[in-house]
């Protein structure tokens, strides 16, 4: 049995939480507590803060107190209710975020009273997105030359407005102010931004009396509930409010380090109103900067409520050598106001001078360095196997922590490959990018006079679980017998159009019934019909349903799409088949779990919005989500899922702990990241009464926030901590692998250097059998005993080791030319087919890499190009230095000044280049031009128009240039030629422009004659046959070959050669 697909779902127990003993720096917490006092504790991480603050809480239930705890976020919130009501059982929500607490507070204001107001509606996330895209459309904002509109429109540049916005509103900043600071700073960024939140906080919505729903921001809702509580007295009967604040008698905060500034105005009112504050706090392990949290925020809550900070004692996570590499991590981390948590750790640990003693390396710590980002996940995928297996390490005893989300999304993926259940599913969508909602919500918006996209995307879609190859095998058939039958009524004279339109997919699901005019003399077409069928009858089905969809409520709409399929019978419908995958256990319920709660996310979130927005239209709710591309959070259950571990960032970890900590993706720029955010706008300077707008403080701040959030991770640990990073051509460990290798056993060669490590086959069957089968190969006697256990294997059922399943062995499918006729080819990769068929097949699937800082630079100057088809040279640096912080172009680096000075050259050779050019031009023009059973597609840069013809110029930002010569024979620049030809234009002929040589380069293609235009014709026929395929054979060349992603894989080469006969 594989432990790894059995259905295991289990129900979390009831939680029954017994308070340890309390050591004498807890123990002087709680009695200051019960003397009526404040306090702030400041603590190392392991020091049992949490512990103490349970102590606190059971403590004030033990006196009748009401009593509520607040930690920074929703994770930690989910994590200490269960143990916070054993211990309050009579409270309800004893555990709540800071926002959460505010929000309380704000909503009992304006609807316990005599004339209620109307609820209170948190703008997060997608919504405040939105609000303030729809904002910076309106007139009257002074935005600055270096922010054009383009850059506006960006998500990027929202992003940083929601920043800023958000650190205004938690250091108390608002509009006018803000628009004052920059007008004293010379920021004019910030003056624009300051009119645009004078109209944000403007609106009648967002005031504490308005009547309807109010709207508040995460950012300004604790301040806006301070004043509140501030004024409760003293103006409740006045309004008519008939409740009393709703406050405890005590708070409790825990890792008050990555709250905001905010939380100090509100724990300070309610302070004010009598409550007493009980707030811990590891400013060396603060995980929340990013988002506005201050590590020393227990200093400033301190002077507020006039209490000294108090201490909790030493470390007690983990084993010894643990707890000195977790204050090895720390010590180097800045203090403020007081470092006495650190003199105790100091001395529980014996270290002197501020260095810890020379502990010699354990089990404790071990290092992996490898060789790409596929073996880190491969070899920790082993590594969490091997725990599971041969040391009874439970998948909940083991975490794995990564820098970022998107490398969590990597990390989960590579562990699924590897055959660990991974727990857990996301409670932030993006709707338009999740392909399960993204689907209907297209269906939503349908435009029925065009449906050919959009059915395409359905028939794509998880809905549809179709085999591609079946539906291009029955259009074939369908359209190879509707070709025949209109040339028999041709030949029987019939007068008709003998044309017949091929039938498409679109036509597949809106009228399913043609499935029934396939000849049953093309067996493999019906065979292939009959498994399609049923699909594409559910498809007909959500298609027929998305009929004015739009004009229904959200909720409707959605629920018309997800139930359409309930016409084919309850066991047919996408409902129960999801709801059988997600629990029938195995590789796939993982997926099954993680669409199905996308799908009920979006349920509700249809559900407030038609609460919010009463009598609104399916529509506009699909077309609003469809332009978000911001995470929305909800509240909707999650799936319950069987037990895996878990994949999470330092601040997802926070307030856990685990007996084996896996750290993943210790590298140079992945950790610490050293990018600065907000490069635009700056947020990071709100609030600094002296900022400096060089980027060399804010670098140093970030990599204080780079060592708590490593300090953070490391210190989760109790048994032992397994650390990862890549090492190759392009990456390296970071500078936090040398703190780790002073633990651990790493290996390194004489001169010091780190030792890639070979990564073992997988812990699991499939690994087990490319042992054997790499045994197998080498001959000898383990390669006979290989062979048999082989054998015994494959008769025993498992398919990994019966070779009629291995890669290579079972010869070629079919040879079969699949997809249509009709080849589309690209100008711009046009040359790859000519060089070599294979390069351009990997390239047109989608495999080559993403573009790097070239790519994006070299896109950049053509947008600047098509907006300025001349120039001039002035407007043109402005925008190109406008968008060097969105290009991660750092002023502050050799290689950045460089990247800068190239940039700049270019755009004064494109200057340069224009100025030769007065005449009209056209920029960005596409061409489509049909070639026998070829379409050349795509988009010339500049069409210039010289002495009453066309000149066509292609723009390169790279240095390199083809010669002259060649330039004769470049077939884009002929593919441009030949179809503005097919179009009727006259051409004078076609150059490459090269931007990036020290002065501007041009190379000529002349004008084709007639002769010339029929021989490049028959090339491109020919070059479509290529592409047809099924064969593309590699054909390597010094030109083809020099710059080529794909040697790995090319036959040519001795790396991307066969393994197999």
């Amino acid at each position: 049995m594989d432990i790894t697909t059995t259905p295991i779902i289990a129900r979390e127990q009831p939680v029954h939480v017994a308070v340890p003993q309390l050591d004498q720096y807890q123990r002087a917490v709680c009695d200051a507590v019960a003397a009526g006092q404040h306090a702030v504790v400041r603590s190392m991480p392991g020091s049992g803060r949490t512990t103490c603050a349970l102590a606190v809480v059971q403590q004030a239930v033990n006196r009748s107190d009401n009593v509520m705890m607040l930690v920074p976020d929703r994770n930690r919130a989910d994590w200490l209710q269960p143990r916070v009501e054993a211990l309050a059982p009579h409270t309800v929500r004893p555990v709540r975020t800071p926002a959460g607490c505010a929000y309380q507070v704000v909503s009992t204001w304006r609807t316990v009273r005599a004339d209620p107001l109307g609820p209170v509606q948190l703008v997060t996330g997608a919504a405040e997105d939105q609000l303030i895209a729809d904002l910076m459309t309106r007139p009257g904002i002074n935005w600055p030359e270096f922010l054009p509109e383009q850059m506006r429109d960006m998500a990027a540049f929202r992003m940083e407005v929601r920043n800023l916005f958000a650190r205004a509103g938690e250091a108390g900043i608002s509009g006018e102010e803000l628009e004052r600071i920059g007008r004293e700073r010379g920021a004019d960024e910030w003056v624009a931004c300051g009119q645009l939140l004078q109209v944000y906080e403007g609106g009648p919505d967002f005031a504490v009396e308005t009547r309807g729903t109010m709207l508040a921001d995460m950012s300004r809702i604790q301040r806006v509930a301070a004043q509140v509580i501030d004024g409760w007295d003293r103006d409740a009967a006045r309004v008519g409010v008939s409740a009393d604040a709703p406050i405890p008698d005590v708070i409790v905060v825990d890792d008050l380090q990555d709250c905001t500034p905010s939380t100090v105005e509100l724990l300070s009112a309610c302070a004010r109103s009598g409550t007493r504050i009980v707030a811990f706090a590891a400013p060396d392990v603060a995980v929340a900067s990013y988002r506005g949290g201050e590590p020393h925020l227990d200093a400033r809550l301190s002077r507020r409520l006039g209490v000294p900070l108090m201490q909790l004692g030493a470390n007690r996570r983990g084993t010894p050598v643990l707890r000195h590499m977790v204050y090895d991590a720390v010590e180097r981390i800045g203090v403020q106001a007081s470092a006495a948590h650190r003199l105790a750790e100091a001395q529980a640990l014996g270290v002197s001078d501020g260095q810890a003693d020379d502990t010699p390396a354990t089990g404790d710590v071990h290092l992996h360095v490898v060789a790409t980002d596929a073996q880190m996940g491969a070899q920790c995928a082993r590594a969490v196997r091997h725990a599971f297996l041969h040391e009874g390490m439970d998948w909940t005893d083991q975490v794995i922590i990564a820098r970022s989300s998107s490398i969590v999304e990597q990390v989960r993926r590579q562990l699924m490959q590897g055959s660990v259940p991974v727990a857990g599913g996301q409670r932030a969508f993006t709707f338009s990018a999740e392909p399960a909602t993204r689907i209907l919500l297209e269906l939503i918006c349908a435009d029925p006079e065009d449906p050919e996209d959009l059915l395409t995307h359905l028939i794509d879609s998880p809905y549809i679980q179709v085999d591609p190859l079946d539906v291009s095998r029955v259009l074939r058939a369908l359209n190879r017998q509707c070709r025949d039958e209109g040339a028999g009524s041709a030949d029987d004279g019939d007068d008709t159009d003998a044309r017949v339109q091929e039938v498409s997919i679109a036509d597949l699901i809106a009228s399913p019934q043609i499935l029934n005019t396939l000849s049953d003399d093309d067996d493999a077409a019906q065979e292939a019909v009959s498994r399609i069928r049923g699909e594409l009858l559910t498809a007909h089905l959500m298609w027929k349903a998305a009929q004015d969809a739009a004009q229904l409520t959200p909720g409707v709409a959605l629920w018309r799409l997800w139930n359409s399929s309930s016409e084919l019978g309850e066991e047919h419908s996408v409902a129960t088949r999801w709801r059988n995958g997600a629990i029938a256990g195995g590789t796939d319920a993982a997926w099954y779990d993680d669409q199905l709660d996308a799908v009920l996310a979006l349920f509700k979130v249809a559900d407030v919005y038609e609460q919010r927005e009463p009598g609104a239209r399916a529509g506009a709710f699909a077309q609003q989500l469809l332009g978000d591309d911001v995470p929305t959070d909800t509240i909707a259950q999650a799936g319950i899922r069987p037990r895996g571990i878990e994949v999470l960032t330092p601040a997802a970890a926070m307030g856990r702990e685990w007996k084996l900590v896996h750290i993943v993706g210790v590298q140079d720029g992945q950790w610490p990241n050293m990018t600065v955010r907000d490069r635009v706008l700056r947020s990071d300077l709100i609030g600094q009464a002296d900022p400096d707008p060089s980027t060399r403080l804010a670098r140093h701040q970030i990599m204080e926030d780079e060592r708590r959030l490593f300090a953070a991770a490391l210190s989760r640990a109790t048994r032992r901590v397994q650390v990862y990073a890549v090492l190759n051509e392009d990456e390296a460990p970071s500078s936090f692998v040398d703190l780790i290798a002073r633990y651990s056993h790493a290996p390194r060669t004489e001169d010091g250097d780190w030792i890639v490590e070979r990564v073992p086959a997988p812990l699991n069957m499939a690994g087990h059998v490319a042992h054997l089968r790499h045994l197998a190969a080498q001959g000898g006697k383990e390669s006979e005993q290989a062979i048999e256990l082989l054998a015994v294997l494959a008769r025993s059922g498992v398919s990994y080791a019966n070779p009629r399943y291995w890669m290579g062995t079972g010869g070629v499918t079919t040879s079969e030319v699949t997809g249509s006729k009709t080849v589309r080819l690209s100008p711009s990769k046009i040359q790859d087919i000519r060089d070599c068929p294979l390069k351009w097949f990997f390239t047109s699937i989608g495999a080559d890499q993403a573009p790097g800082a070239a790519q994006e630079l070299g896109s950049l100057i053509h947008a600047i190009a098509q907006r300025h088809p001349h120039g001039p040279l002035d407007v043109m640096m402005s925008e190109l230095r406008a968008a060097y912080d969105l290009l991660d172009f750092d002023a502050n680096t050799l290689a950045g000044r460089q990247q800068i000075a190239q940039a700049e050259h270019i755009i004064e050779n494109l200057a340069a280049y224009m100025e030769g050019v007065p005449g009209p031009v056209e920029v960005e023009q596409s061409i489509h031009a049909t070639i026998g059973d070829v379409i050349v597609s795509g988009r010339i840069d500049r069409i210039e128009h010289v002495d009453g013809k066309i000149r066509v110029a292609d723009l390169k930002t790279g240095k390199s240039a083809v010669s002259k010569t060649a330039a004769q024979e470049h077939p884009q620049l002929a593919s441009y030629q030949v179809a503005l030809t097919v179009a009727g234009y006259e051409m004078t002929g076609a150059r490459l422009v090269y931007l990036g040589k020290k002065n501007v380069a041009t190379r000529e293609q002349s004008a084709m004659d007639s002769e010339q235009f029929t021989q490049w014709c028959d090339q491109m026929k020919q070059w479509g046959q290529m592409a047809r395929g099924p064969h593309y054979p590699a054909t390597p060349s010094e030109d083809a070959c020099r710059f080529c992603r794909f040697a790995q894989s090319c036959p040519a080469k001795d790396g991307g050669r066969r393994t197999l006969p």
